[in-house]
Parts: C-alpha cells; structure tokens; sequence
C-alpha cells in the first residue's frame, strides 16, 4: 500500500497512482497500520480489483451507517447499497467512483456521492476521492476511496438555499404589493370622478334617450375598472376589511348553494365539514371570495367534468415554516382544503400561480388575478397557503388561517334610520378637484348646504368664519400639512357634537396609520357611487 507523504495535509487529497513491487499486503495485516486509519477523520476503503471491499476503516462505518462485517466483502454493485448524484437522483452503477476509477485507471477528487443509512434511511453526504494503486508490472491492485461527511454542509447550504428563494419570492411580493398600492390611490380618485358623474347622467337621461345604453357601459367599465383594483389590492393585502370572529362551517354552507350552481352539472361539489371546527378572525365576505375564486379555478382545470371537494379540519403546528410567514409556526390553525382532479400544474406554473396576471388561460379567458387574490386574503388573516399538484393528478389548495378561542360575533344590530337629504350642513374638504366636485353637486342635489375646501387649511377658515351649525365634516383622509383625523380633531374642540366620515382612495396600511380605521369609526372607501356616499351621509347624521 503506498505510504501518505508527511507533508499532505488534506487526508482526502489523491496522490498520483503508486507503483510497488511484489504483491500488495493489506491493511489489515498490520495492526499498527490498522490504528492509524481508524483514526483518520476520513473513511477509507480499499477494493480488489472486482470491487470487492477488502479493508475499511471505523469512520467509513460510522458514516455509512454500517458495521465492519456488513461492508467486507461488498461488491459494487450491491443491492444493499444505494448511492445518490448531487442532485438527489439515483446514481448509475458506472458512476461509482470504484467503478470511474477502474474505468479510466485515473485518480478521481470531488465527487459527491448520498447514500441512504440502511437502518433510518437517512441520506448521508460524502465527498469523495479515489485513486488507483498498481504493481511495478502496471497491474491494477487495489483502489483506494477515502470520503468525509458533509451532510452538515449540505443540510446548511440546502437551508441557506431555501431562505434566499423565500427571500426573494418575499421581495417580490411586496414590490408588487407596493406597485398596486401605489396605483389605487390615484385609481380610485379617478373612478369616484367617472362612476359618479356616469350615474349623473343616466339619472338625467330619459329610458329612451339613445345615450342612456353609453352611459350604462360607462358605468359598468368603471365598475370593473374598480374590481381590478380591489383585487390588486386583495394581493397587496391592503384591502380594507371588517374582520370578525366566525366560524367556517357556517360561511362555508352559506356559499355551499352558490358555488354548485358555479361550478354546473358536470363537477360534483362535496363538502365535508369538520365536527368541532374552530373559529377564526377574517373578514367574511374575503372567505366567500376565496371559495368562490379556487372553484373558478377547478373549474377552468375540469373542462370534461369532474369533482370537486371541500373539507375543513383543525390543525396545531410546531415549528413549521412557509415562505409567507416570518420565523417558525406555531400554534392552533383551521385548515380549508380545496381539491379537483383537473389538469393539475408542473412545478414551473405551480411557481407563479399567486402573481398577479400570471395566467394558463388564453386571452380574454381570465384577469389572472384570481389566486393572487386568494393569496392576499389569507396573508391578510395572518395565514398561509401550500399547493400540491402535478400534470394529470390534479390540484389541492390548503388554506392555513390562524384560530381564535372568541366567541362568534352576533349579528349587528340594525342600522340607524337613514337621512336621504335634508338641512343639514355639510363641510367637505378633499384635495381632488373632480371628487370635491361631485360630491359638492351629489349633496347639493339632495338638499344639503355644503362649504367645500381643497385642504385643511382652508376648511379651518371657512369653518371659523360660518355662523351656523355644521353637522359633519367630509373629510378625505390624507392631505398635504394636516390629515382628516387631526383636522376633525381640531374643528370639534370649537364645535362640540361635529360629525365626521372619512373618506380615501389609498390603501390599508396608509389609512391605518392615519387612524381612521379604529372601531366606531365612519370610513367610505374610494371609488364609491352617488348612492353609496348619500347613503353614508344619511347613515351618520340619521344617528342618534
């Protein structure tokens, strides 16, 4: 055997092939040589020339995950064994990296070789290094594979790996969250101006007139127009919400009716609800949407028919993780699991299945923001979403929502009466020329008087000046110097009793941070229609 120079460091490094004379004396026939490998931080096994194992040291038993009599003699190929490529396949027998050096007589280095651990079946890692050993007559005697574990390092750079991807499937998320949001505000302000005046002049037009039919489509355009930028907004997770305690079971029955009818004759719908289901705390009309969305989705996956089934179940996590959630998870969670046995996705469509306007249909088929809507719902709830599917087999949806021990929350009691019109007196400040004006002609209109300002400033003014009552104050939310909840704050110390509704185009988190949002308060989300403002305007002053 050839001796290893003092002055190599790396146990595994190969030297170049060695060539002795007379015949080759094993390892272990020397003791004292013996030791020295057993104390070696690499394994070290020599084959015969027939890929029989001759000699092997203790570490290449401990990382094999054999004893010393389970690997003497073993051949390669064996059935006991099973050897892995880098990337998780199996690896062919020619791949050995007994059977690569044999093939070429040529030192190998680097090869990194998985092996399953015949008693847990666990994958061991090893990077390894073989090398020949011929006689003075260049006859093969043995070969030589020393390997040192690695698993360690796989498993850290596999990790490593895993967090850069949720890493960057993170960043991108939430720039295009920030794009959608950035978009709403100055949408929405456009939307309240076309929709409202759209309403005005089908109002003001006969049922004859041949313009009504234009107005109407404007109408409708506009209202899908807004539907688009709910939905981005779903995404973002910046929809505002009302969410309430509620328990599953119940909504889910609520819709059971609707989606059949949804979903046609040729899909079953089956529906197994769980006994005992926990609640959870998620604004109800966003889970009738994201029933009604993935059973669109199935839908589209089943053209020749099929089935579809919904169950509910509870579930307590321990340490989990999810690329939609920060840090482990943990703790009591209702699970709605949504499946088909449609098409079902590869891996690269299952990739991109919650960005917005990623979409398998054809053009005109979808706005492929379906599931990104789903997606931003549940993040919304503090929850998460996983997709099992492949081509052929269908597809699952696992919606994870976090569960509440609260009580469901009763019905709320009915509304105060409603004031369509009358003498109130109404101070409107929004920094959009065409919303102020259409709110301005919707409340005139209807019997209010209405002082209108284009931003805090002048609001203070008008108010300090006017002798009479003011009833409510119309206020957008965000608005150069002062918002809406600090001017309100301001007008009530000199006008006791001062109503106020809110009103804004932007986003969740923005309104949020400007404190509007809080239980009690008034709050009307742009765009909105000439009857949703009235309505809200009566519903606020009609209370006691």
């Amino acid at each position: 055997v050839p001796r290893v120079p003092q002055d190599r460091q790396d146990p595994t490094a190969p030297p170049e092939p060695r060539r002795r004379g007379g015949p080759v004396r094993l390892f272990g026939t020397d003791e004292d040589l013996k030791q020295v490998l057993d104390h070696l931080p690499a394994g070290v096994v020599a084959h015969a020339p027939d890929t029989s194992i001759r000699v092997c040291n203790q570490r290449a038993c401990d990382i094999l995950g054999l004893t010393m009599d389970e690997i003497i003699g073993v051949r390669a190929p064996d059935p006991r064994w099973c050897f892995l490529r880098p990337d998780g396949t199996p690896m062919p027998v020619d791949e050995f990296p007994v059977n690569l050096v044999l093939r070429t007589r040529q030192p190998v280095t680097d090869l990194v070789v998985g092996s399953r651990r015949p008693a847990t079946d666990d994958i061991t890692w090893a990077l390894c290094t073989g090398y020949p050993v011929v006689d003075d007559r260049d006859e093969l005697q043995l070969v030589i594979i020393t390997f040192i574990d690695i698993t360690a390092q796989r498993r850290a750079e596999a990790e490593r790996a895993r967090l850069e991807a949720r890493l960057r499937h993170s960043t991108k998320m939430e720039a295009i969250g920030r794009l959608a949001g950035g978009i709403a505000h100055d949408f929405n302000n456009l939307l309240t101006g076309i929709m409202g005046y759209a309403e005005l002049i089908e109002a003001s037009l006969d049922p004859d007139h041949r313009a009504r039919p234009w107005a109407t489509e404007i109408l409708d355009s506009s209202r899908r127009a807004a539907d688009l930028v709910g939905q981005l907004l779903a995404f973002a997770s910046q929809r505002i919400v009302e969410p309430q305690v509620i328990q599953p079971n119940r909504v889910l029955a609520r819709c059971e009716n609707i989606l059949g009818r949804l979903l046609g004759e040729d899909i079953e719908l089956v529906v197994r609800p769980a006994a005992d289901l926990w609640n959870v705390r998620v604004d109800p009309s966003q889970i009738d949407q994201v029933l009604v969305n993935l059973a669109v989705n199935a839908r589209d996956a089943m053209p020749a028919g099929g089935h579809l089934s919904i169950e509910t179940a509870n579930a307590t996590l321990h340490d989990a993780s999810h690329p939609m959630i920060d840090g482990p998870i943990n703790g009591n969670f209702v699970v709605i699991s949504v499946s088909d046995d449609g098409q079902g996705m590869d891996a690269q469509t299952r990739k991109r299945i919650f960005e917005p306007f990623f979409s398998t249909k054809g053009p005109g088929e979808g706005t492929g923001l379906g599931l990104s809507t789903v997606y931003g719902i549940v993040a919304q709830a503090g929850g998460f979403i996983t997709v099992h599917s492949a081509p052929g087999h269908g597809t699952t949806f696992k919606l994870y929502l976090p569960a509440t021990d609260q009580e469901v929350d009763e019905p709320r009691p009915a509304q105060a009466p409603v004031v369509e019109g009358g003498e109130a007196t109404i101070l409107l400040v929004e920094d959009d020329d065409t919303v102020r004006s259409l709110a301005r002609d919707l409340l005139s209109d209807h019997g209010y008087a209405v002082i209108e300002a284009a931003d805090p400033a002048e609001a203070e003014r008008l108010a300090s000046r006017f002798p009479g009552r003011i009833d409510l104050l119309l206020t957008d939310v965000v608005m150069p110097g002062t918002n809406g909840r600090q001017l309100h704050e301001r007008l009530a110390r000199q006008r006791s009793g001062l109503r106020v509704l809110y009103m804004s185009g932007y986003t969740h988190d923005i309104i949020a941070h400007h404190g509007v949002l809080h239980a009690g308060t008034d709050f009307l989300p742009k765009p909105f229609t000439s009857q949703q403002l009235l309505h809200r305007v009566g519903q606020v002053l009609g209370r006691p």
